[in-house]
């Protein structure tokens, strides 16, 4: 197993309220997971960047960019990443209006789609590369920090939170639109974080028409999906964005 340790940009896209969502209509799992899905589709085609995913992980998807060789994909990043953060929150609030509006389902998960938002969580660091039979793993300490700052005392449900090498790589000199604050972990202690909120405008509330077709098509999306779990060919995938303590005691640092 070949490991090794490089610098990397760090990113989990986490959608609140999956865990109500889905804890609350567990007779339409296959509709929720079709949901989720979609949204986490829209996130991941406004990623303009040679940004790898670690993991699809249920309600969240865990990015990775390696800094070198992508220094001046990272210096473009910053000089829009205000424009490119409300952009994807905006691409996100529209697809919801879209899923809203198609849908012809009475069951309680297809009618609480409005209950779901966007927030990430940004660190800078370094993160042990490993391959464990196909796959590509990361582990290290801010591996498990991102994940740590998922849980956190930021108030409202759509925002960008980034830790203070984050904020150096991705905002400096221009930090007049964070909020500082800081969160305390107990297995990690202090952490400097910066807060953006991205700008909703009235438009990103307003979907793409939805005709006739699209309503029956997804509908058809969510019946098959549904067929498909009973019959064991989809399976529902878990999130675990804490690590237990034999989890975190095993990552290598």
């Amino acid at each position: 197993m070949a490991t090794r340790e490089q610098e990397v940009l760090l990113v989990i896209a986490d959608i609140s309220g999956y865990t109500r969502f889905v804890a609350t209509t567990r007779e339409s799992l296959a509709h929720c997971q079709l949901v989720i899905t979609e949204l986490m589709r829209t996130v991941l085609k406004e990623l303009k960047l040679p940004i790898r995913v670690a993991k699809l992980e249920g309600d969240a998807v865990f990015f990775y960019l390696r800094k070198d060789g992508n220094e001046r994909e990272i210096s473009r990043l910053a000089g829009s990443i205000r424009v490119r953060i409300d952009r994807m929150f905006a691409a996100f609030n529209r697809r919801i209006v879209e899923l809203v509006e198609s849908n012809i389902c009475p069951c309680a998960g297809c009618q609480s789609i409005t209950m779901l938002r966007l927030k990430m969580v940004v660190h800078s660091g370094r993160a042990l590369f490993f391959r464990l039979d196909r796959f590509q793993e990361l582990s290290g300490m801010d591996v498990i920090l991102v994940h740590r700052l998922l849980k956190n005392s930021v108030s409202g449900h759509e925002y960008v939170l980034l830790t203070e090498a984050a904020r150096r790589d991705l905002f400096e000199p221009d930090v007049t639109a964070l909020e500082q604050a800081e969160e305390r972990y107990e297995d990690v202690g202090a952490v400097r974080t910066y807060i953006y909120r991205p700008v909703v405008s009235a438009e990103s509330h307003a979907g793409n028409p939805v005709t006739p077709f699209i309503r029956w098509k997804m509908h058809q999306l969510k019946e098959w999906t549904t067929r498909l779990m009973e019959w064991g060919l989809v399976r529902m995938p878990t999130f675990h964005n804490l690590p237990s303590a034999v989890e975190t005691s095993a990552y290598p640092t």
